[in-house]
């Protein structure tokens, strides 16, 4: 399977921003077992945990978390 995004210079700064800002955007399965093929999206702040209500499937999964960086960063950057 392919990524269906490659990040770009500026996503990667956002994404490591976040990182140093305790700021987390990861995939969690729909379903358990080896054959789920849908994900949340969910993001912690601070250890505060929110789910997104959509489903992704895998090939847009990292286009979606990279979004959510950007709007973190853009959110929080100048107030930290």
């Amino acid at each position: 399977m392919e990524l269906d995004y490659t990040p770009t210079k500026q996503d990667v700064i956002h994404f490591n921003w976040c990182v140093k800002n305790s700021i987390r955007v990861y995939p969690k399965p729909v379903e358990r077992g080896f054959k789920n093929k849908l994900y949340y999206i969910c993001i912690e702040v601070n250890k505060n945990e929110h789910c997104d209500d959509k489903v992704y499937d895998p090939m847009e999964i990292t286009s979606v978390a990279y979004k959510y960086y950007k709007y973190y960063y853009d959110k929080y950057n100048k107030q930290v």
